[in-house]
């Protein structure tokens, strides 16, 4: 699984193949108050984004 942390003030992203490590990322950004999305991909593409992905990263 590879997940994806995308900061919008800044249009970068971040991949991470670590769970907890993209879980660390997407606090960080909450914490500073920064607008971001995610993404979940794994070996046959795209499989959740947005707010499905940000629940699959903190389960």
């Amino acid at each position: 699984m590879t997940y994806i942390i995308s900061n919008e003030r800044e249009a970068t992203s971040q991949s991470f193949t670590n769970k907890r490590a993209a879980y660390k990322a997407m606090t960080k950004l909450k914490r500073l108050g920064v607008h971001f999305t995610a993404r979940v991909h794994d070996e046959h593409g795209c499989r959740f984004t947005g707010v499905d992905a940000i629940r699959y990263i903190k389960a």
